[in-house]
Parts: C-alpha cells; sequence; structure tokens
C-alpha cells in the first residue's frame, strides 16, 4: 500500500475505476474462465483493500474521479478530465 500512498499523493487527480462487484466477476469470468484465485481477490478486494483506498484518496491533495459504470467512463471521456 505505501507505493499506493506515495503515488496517489504526488497525483494531481486520480481516476479510480470502481465497477460493482458482480461486474468485475463477470468480466474475469469471460477473459480468464474459473480461475479461484482471481475470483477470490476480486471478490474480497473491497472488504481487504477497501477502506484503505478511500482513506488514501481522501488524503491526497488532488481531485479524485470514482468511475463506477460504463457510462460514467463514457461520460468523462467526452467532457475530458477537469484541471485542478
Amino acid at each position: 500500500m505505501r507505493t499506493y500512498e506515495d503515488r496517489a499523493g504526488r497525483a494531481d487527480v486520480v481516476i479510480r475505476l470502481a465497477p460493482p462487484t458482480w461486474l468485475r466477476v463477470a468480466r474475469i469470468v469471460r477473459r480468464d474462465g474459473l480461475r479461484s484465485d482471481l475470483l477470490w481477490w476480486t471478490v474480497r478486494y473491497d472488504r481487504a483493500f477497501g477502506d484503505a483506498d478511500r482513506r488514501v484518496l481522501r488524503e491526497t491533495r488532488g481531485a479524485t474521479i470514482e468511475i463506477r459504470s460504463n457510462k460514467a467512463l463514457k461520460r468523462l471521456l467526452a467532457v475530458g478530465i477537469p484541471d485542478v
């Protein structure tokens, strides 16, 4: 987590891709099949690291943009990243 904190701390903008767990699981199954190691980490990621991720992002000097859907990503790409 230390390098994540270092990089986030230096960033002007952090774009956090956070699709729902069910979508992440579906994408992994489609891409890699039923790999239990990938599925296990995907399902557990938010519980294991979610609070720490949110804390680091709250403490960064730059802006944080959280993308939870394809629609939100397309909207961001259409308008561009805001100046900070």
